[in-house]
């Protein structure tokens, strides 16, 4: 039975951790026991809290008075064997947790979802340098700088990241500019895209560039590469 009960704990703080809008941010960035230190953990806080709702409950006798007051009792055979009582209140438990869980995760995402400026801030925590100073780019919508390992240096609008899948491995960007490093470490510009974009698209869009017919000339550099 321990295993048993260690099992769905684990399952349902998983079920928390990785459906919660900002926790699963954080699960898709560890690996190995840290996966099962935060499921865990999860799992106990909603199996404490679903404990404690259960005391409340039974000390009320809310179950019996339910069952009867529907007539109940002789038509569930499994309430009649009072051997198998505390297996029905473990089954209960794991139920409210996973009641728990879902109301907890759906109200979360409401929340973020009205308070977008707060996701943002607690996005940003989860974030690392690198992919902080993409989202401020992206949000300001400003040109961002990266220099390569090789040399070579871009300059340009970065996509919003997509930090679902744990952290950046590629960034993708419209470029403006681009160049290299001479030996004096100094950035010779070498290509000018916007004069690029202004050339290859429709006369019609050209005041005011249409960035989506425009994304088609984006970039997509290893973030390994950047420093």
């Amino acid at each position: 039975m321990g295993a048993l009960v260690l099992g769905v704990v684990l399952i349902i703080g998983y079920y928390y951790q990785s459906k919660h809008p900002i926790s699963r941010l954080e699960l898709v960035r560890s690996s190995g026991y840290h996966i099962y230190f935060k499921a865990g953990f999860s799992g106990f806080v909603l199996f404490t809290i679903s404990a404690l709702i259960w005391v409340v409950i039974d000390y009320f006798d809310m179950p019996s008075n339910l069952v009867e007051s529907y007539g109940l009792n002789k038509s569930l055979i499994i309430l009649n064997d009072t051997d198998r009582w505390e297996e029905v209140k473990i089954v209960l438990i794991f139920a409210l947790m996973f009641i728990l869980s879902f109301i907890y995760v759906k109200a979360s995402s409401l929340f973020y979802y009205c308070k977008a400026n707060l996701r943002f801030d607690a996005i940003n925590k989860k974030a690392n340098d690198l992919e902080r100073l993409i989202i401020a780019s992206t949000a300001a919508i400003k040109p961002l700088r990266l220099d390569l390992d090789c040399g070579k240096v871009y300059v340009g609008l970065a996509e919003y990241p997509n930090l679902e899948g744990g952290e950046l491995a590629y960034l993708t960007m419209l470029p403006l500019l681009s160049g290299r490093r001479n030996e004096q470490q100094e950035i010779e510009f070498s290509n000018n895209y916007y004069r690029h974009y202004n050339r290859q698209l429709p006369e019609d869009e050209r005041e005011g560039i249409n960035w989506e017919n425009a994304y088609d000339f984006k970039v997509v550099l290893p973030v390994k590469d950047i420093f």
